[in-house]
């Protein structure tokens, strides 16, 4: 007995490997640029601080000298975590690359095995029963 939670979504396999192949297609190209527009807002944010320390007078800086140094360790550690973000990103970029390439060949022969080896004797059965004559009861 197979659990329906088991069950692939269609009733043919290379129909199955032809859609999820589709569906990690574009999972490869939208996933590296999710991760490259966090990526982006990070560095805006850091830019946001630099600046706004950098803004400050230097009568400002004494003042708040605290409020200074903190502004910039916060810059420091966005910035080194960017820089490991910058290197994740050239990994999720590679591993997009290389899924939509892997995933492009899935539904070409998906779809080839699914129309060669399923469908053309389905169309077939089809035409064979569509100009048969009606039978008399």
């Amino acid at each position: 007995m197979a659990l329906p939670l088991l069950a692939p979504p269609t009733d043919n396999l290379y129909k199955f490997i032809a859609i999820t192949s589709i569906v990690l297609f574009i999972i490869g190209l939208i996933g590296p640029e999710i991760a490259h527009r966090e990526l982006r807002l990070n560095l805006y944010q850091v830019e946001g601080l630099l600046k706004s320390a950098e803004t400050m007078s230097p009568e400002e800086r004494e003042k708040e000298s605290a409020v200074f140094r903190t502004l910039r360790i916060e810059a420091r550690k966005i910035h080194e975590q960017n820089n490991v973000e910058l290197q994740l990103y050239t990994s999720y970029r590679l591993f997009g690359n290389i899924l939509c390439c892997v995933s492009a060949v899935g539904t070409g022969v998906g779809f080839w095995l699914w129309y060669h080896r399923v469908q053309k004797y389905l169309d077939a059965a089809l035409k064979t029963s569509a100009t048969a004559p009606p039978r008399e009861a």
